[in-house]
């Protein structure tokens, strides 16, 4: 479950999208297809490769402002074997 709450009051972060900072995370198995729909509806997007393991993120902003994450992540034996 996804429990989300809207404050009238909220004031998003200005400036650049902070890839490292507090954001909500989720796996994407066909992120090319995801870019591309939010690329097509006017979403600007951060687009990361880890350096370390070659998985792909991209980060976006909803209309509040907050940062969202889909993730390219490795299945289970893959990150045991890290």
């Amino acid at each position: 479950m996804v429990h989300l709450i809207h404050d009238p009051d909220h004031q998003p972060p200005e400036g650049p999208i902070n890839t490292r900072g507090s954001h909500f995370a989720m796996q994407c198995y066909e992120i090319d297809q995801a870019i591309q729909q939010l690329k097509e509806h006017g979403v600007e997007c951060v687009e990361r490769v880890l350096p370390d393991h070659g998985y792909r993120q991209i980060f976006f902003s909803d209309p509040d402002g907050n940062i969202i994450e889909l993730g390219e992540w490795p299945d289970v034996q893959e990150v045991a074997a890290l």
